[in-house]
């Protein structure tokens, strides 16, 4: 009856370790789960039908109030990271250089992503409904991500 016990014991301690330290199905898990059978097997094949009923329902219960417990303490608090992030982006080196309104050329055709010319240095550029074919004047009208957004000079 010892061994039956203690495979209990094991079990329920793999069975909490798989829940809060290794989520998801691993070697604690599977281990939690045969030692749990393990101790169903021996309960059943030595003291017969009823202590081995009586030993599945020790570990279902005490398993799910483990379970429960475990979910319901503050020790979750412990673990989640509570952590505000307050920090902004600074002005990215394109917005440094360059300004919305500059003019600027078609070093190669935007369709809609192509390489532009200001003030002999060129950059990524970005049309966003036309199609603009290289030596085309353009006029920057906004930035995203590391692309300068621009539109065609209309004369």
């Amino acid at each position: 009856m010892l061994l039956i016990i203690a495979l209990i014991v094991i079990g329920l301690i793999l069975l909490l370790v798989e829940i809060v330290l290794l989520p998801g199905v691993t070697v604690a898990g599977i281990a939690a789960f045969a030692a749990y059978g393990g101790s169903i097997y021996l309960s059943f094949t030595q003291y017969g039908n009823t202590i081995g009923f009586i030993v599945v329902g020790v570990i279902f219960v005490i398993s799910v109030l483990a379970i429960i417990l475990t979910l319901r303490s503050k020790m979750w608090d412990r673990l989640a990271l509570n952590q505000n992030i307050d920090g902004s982006i600074d002005k990215l080196p394109i917005e440094a250089d360059v300004k919305i309104g500059d003019k600027a050329v078609a070093l190669t055709r935007l369709n809609p992503i192509g390489t532009i010319t200001i003030n002999n240095k060129s950059y990524e550029g970005k049309s966003l409904n036309a199609l603009i074919d290289p030596g085309v004047a353009v006029e920057v009208i906004g930035f995203e991500n590391a692309q300068i957004i621009v539109k065609k000079i209309v004369l």
